[in-house]
């Protein structure tokens, strides 16, 4: 009789009315952490929840995040919610992890994918110049009226090629828009071919979708 009153006390999967938030908002998919900030996390529960949940990360790059209260200690409500505060340190590493809510009356663990990104897109990418020389610090030159190869790499050690990139020129006069045509070629590749008999300086931008700060590269077209 004692085995089969536990076995009903325990719940398979606690989880199905719990709510997380992350920095004060709810969020049903995967959520991002930026290096080198502080980020907060909440859990409610429902009123007939009664136990303690702790928190624990899984990932395989072994990237530096702390949580207050620390990682794998059962924590209980603080105004009926379950809250941490966790932080990415900035150590030039990005990479997926996986946070994980557990409680001893639950037999169920509660997932949450988690990528870690830096907001600066020019620290998790680079480029090449035609496929292998490193950009220099002073304005890229470009010739006009020909086909410059640029190559992103990523610097942190991860594959995040998707499509969600785009590049774009800013150019200032005498050049106007048309002058600097900025096409992708392949999945890493983009091409840049300027137009203009006189030459000029111009900016190419390249963005990421979700990351706010742009990687932006001065040009010089001769």
């Amino acid at each position: 009789m004692t085995n089969e009153e536990k076995f009903v006390t325990a719940q398979r999967n606690g989880w199905e009315e719990a709510k997380f938030f992350f920095n004060d908002k709810l969020v049903e998919g995967p959520i991002m952490l930026w290096r080198g900030q502080e980020h907060e996390i909440r859990v409610e529960m429902p009123e007939t929840f009664t136990g303690k949940i702790a928190l624990r990360k899984e990932d395989s790059r072994d990237l530096a995040l702390t949580a207050s209260p620390a990682f794998d200690v059962p924590v209980d409500p603080v105004d009926k919610a379950f809250r941490w505060k966790v932080t990415s340190v900035d150590d030039n590493k990005s990479g997926h992890i996986v946070l994980v809510f557990s409680s001893p009356g639950v037999i169920v663990e509660w997932q949450h994918p988690v990528v870690v990104r830096s907001a600066n897109v020019g620290d998790d990418w680079g480029f090449t110049h035609q496929g292998q020389q490193p950009l220099p610090t002073h304005p890229l030159v470009l010739r006009k009226n020909y086909n410059d190869l640029l190559r992103m790499h990523n610097k942190t050690g991860v594959d995040w090629l998707h499509d969600a990139y785009q590049m774009s020129s800013r150019v200032c006069p005498p050049l106007v828009a048309d002058d600097v045509e900025v096409s992708r070629f392949g999945g890493g590749d983009w091409l840049i071919r300027g137009r203009n008999n006189t030459g000029g300086r111009f900016e190419l931008i390249f963005e990421e979708e979700g990351i706010p700060n742009p990687l932006i590269l001065p040009c010089l077209l001769l």
